[in-house]
């Protein structure tokens, strides 16, 4: 398994344009109104460019045999749980965490805006920062 941590505004603006014009493109084809799409890619856009950290975890392809789908599988459930590893242990540290599948439907974009190796195979993303109060910010 292999970690991209981001952090840089230039980058993860870098990767929010590349997955939301894929996004674009896949809601365009199925007939969506223009209007929703622009409303989804700006919410989109703006989530991953307020998020103080973003992770991007990504599948090895080159750690399994290529012939066996039951390695596949356990690559892809491996990248899973520790997606929920990484949610439980901001948890634990007072963070606020969100999971994102952004990169299964976008996994070329993903790979492409952020240079990743052929083998690297972006599986899920995670968007990470301290939590507000926002009930001792109203007293």
């Amino acid at each position: 398994m292999e970690i991209c941590c981001l952090t840089d505004a230039s980058v993860k603006a870098h990767l929010g344009e590349a997955i939301t014009s894929k996004m674009r493109s896949d809601m365009q084809a199925e007939g969506a109104d223009k209007s929703d799409i622009e409303k989804r890619a700006s919410l989109s856009l703006r989530r991953l460019n307020e998020a103080p950290l973003v992770i991007v975890l990504c599948r090895d392809i080159t750690a399994v045999r290529v012939d066996s789908p039951e390695e596949t599988i356990m690559g892809i459930q491996s990248t899973a749980l520790t997606g929920l590893q990484l949610l439980l242990a901001a948890h634990a540290e007072g963070l606020g965490s969100n999971w994102i599948c952004w990169p299964l439907y976008a996994q070329e974009a993903t790979r492409t805006a952020l240079e990743l190796t052929e083998t690297w195979e972006p599986q899920a993303m995670y968007f990470l920062g301290y939590q507000l109060n926002l009930q001792s910010q109203k007293s």
